[in-house]
């Protein structure tokens, strides 16, 4: 098996930190994330259970990846990044574009450094999860094609 390279181990520990930031907003406060959105009633039974479900997920793949970083098993990490990058995928460019609502007000005029990491957090984690993906497929599926391993 490939050696992973620094720079996956510290993809996935970005990662990591995302799908905890994610599981937490699922299970205990939507608004991490979701502060944008007017007038969600976040104590609604259903909607806790939805966001719970969103939580889980997210740290369903936490425990994934801390398993493929913490036993350095290329396969369990690839096994995590593509999972991430097949469900991110959808969100953001299926489901968000299709059912989100945003609301009506104009964007902040001169938005705060927070508001501005916060707005392209997403595209980020994105990217870097296809990064590492692509990354560990190069090594893997080359790997397997070698005969001297």
């Amino acid at each position: 098996m490939p050696k992973l390279p620094v720079l996956v181990n510290a993809a996935a520990v970005l990662i990591i930190l995302s799908g905890l930031m994610g599981g937490y907003a699922g299970w205990v406060d939507p608004r991490v994330f979701f502060a944008f959105m007017e007038g969600v009633a976040w104590e609604d039974p259903n909607l806790k259970f939805l966001n719970g479900l969103w939580g889980t997920r997210n740290i369903g793949l936490v425990v994934v990846l801390l398993a493929g970083l913490l036993l350095q098993n290329a396969w369990v990490l690839w096994a995590g990044f593509l999972a991430r990058s097949v469900i991110e995928a959808q969100d953001m460019f299926i489901l968000a574009p299709a059912r989100l609502h945003l609301p009506d007000t104009p964007p902040v005029a001169d938005p705060g450094l927070i508001d501005t990491l916060m707005a392209g957090f997403p595209l980020a984690v994105f990217a870097i999860e296809v990064v590492a993906l692509v990354w560990l497929s190069f090594l893997l599926f080359r790997a397997r094609g070698r005969t001297d391993l």
